[in-house]
């Protein structure tokens, strides 16, 4: 699983032997790949973000073994967490450079499991998520009590232990507190990862919309948080066709051709008009005081990305 302590031992290398590795292992199949690039003048040097639509499980992989081979650029891209439950899986992830994001969600479930030895039902899950968001939902200072629970889910409750790499005290903190807290330590750890990037010029992959889809879907706010935070320039990426090279689980594809093209980047000075002032990224009280705000940014961000997309992978209605 995901921990804090797995966050911590994260290291990130200049030149990456995963990559190499890995690009060494699919260039068969990428010679069959007929690149298209425009704009790739509009690239700056790093430390920049890159924010690309995601249509499918592998169109990020190609651009960065291009960029590996022609220009000696070594990419961090995000991934979601559960990615790094099986060992073999997190192996990969950490020689690749995928830096795991987590959830409030990741968190809940990954513990229950932890505490109960199976995953929790729907209806126990929804008891424990919506009294962690109702806790969100106030001010620091306030404590939301807990609802009326089932013997299996005080144990969840009551019991102490190590939450994720965090000791849980239930007698000095409430659970939905210690979600919370936990949940916020380990995004400063990922934000740690971030930082370590762009010092050493690995620049960050991001999908604004978080998840895959043939057509691009709505962003989520994670984009503009870093963005803020790092005051690099954002590049918008549209990818074009890796849905047809990349149809089903196979990394190496069966050729045919992928356009990129890439817009011009957006400054953090352009940024700064949404800037929210001092926050802490991806942290509860970020989010409490500048949600709205941070979404604005990040569908800004997509909105860009979407003007590079031809029309079988724009919005829905774009």
């Amino acid at each position: 699983m995901l921990d804090l302590n797995t966050l911590q031992s994260l290291r990130l290398q200049r030149r990456s032997r995963g990559q190499d590795v890995l690009g060494t292992l699919l260039s068969p199949g990428y010679r069959r790949i007929q690149f298209g690039f425009e704009g790739i003048e509009n690239l700056p040097e790093p430390p920049f973000i890159l924010a690309m639509n995601h249509s499918d499980r592998y169109n990020n992989f190609p651009f960065m073994d291009w960029f590996r081979r022609e220009r000696g650029l070594y990419f961090a891209s995000w991934v979601k967490g559960k990615y790094y439950d099986n060992p073999l899986m997190r192996w990969f992830m950490m020689a690749m450079q995928q830096l795991p994001t987590v959830s409030k969600g990741y968190v809940i479930t990954t513990d229950f499991r932890s505490v109960m030895g199976r995953k929790s039902t729907d209806a126990q899950y929804r008891v424990l998520k919506d009294w962690v968001d109702a806790q969100a939902a106030v001010d620091v200072g306030e404590v939301i009590p807990a609802p009326e629970v089932d013997e299996p889910l005080r144990k969840v409750l009551d019991r102490p232990r190590n939450m994720l790499g965090r000791g849980f005290d239930p007698a000095a903190e409430t659970y939905a507190q210690a979600v919370l807290r936990t949940f916020d330590a380990m995004m400063a750890q990922f934000v740690r990862l971030n930082e370590q990037a762009m010092e050493q010029g690995n620049p960050l992959l991001i999908f604004p919309q978080g998840t895959r889809s043939k057509r691009l879907i709505p962003a989520r706010p994670g984009v503009a948080q870093i963005a803020l935070h790092l005051k690099v320039p954002v590049v918008p990426v549209g990818c074009n066709g890796s849905d047809l090279v990349f149809p089903n689980n196979n990394p190496l594809g069966r050729g045919g051709p992928i356009l990129y093209r890439i817009g011009t980047p957006i400054s953090p000075e352009q940024l700064a008009a949404w800037h929210p002032g001092p926050f802490v990224p991806f942290s509860n009280r970020a989010s409490q005081s500048f949600g709205a705000q941070f979404l604005e940014i990040s569908q800004h961000i997509n909105g860009r990305v979407n003007e590079l997309l031809d029309e079988p992978y724009q919005l829905a209605g774009g």
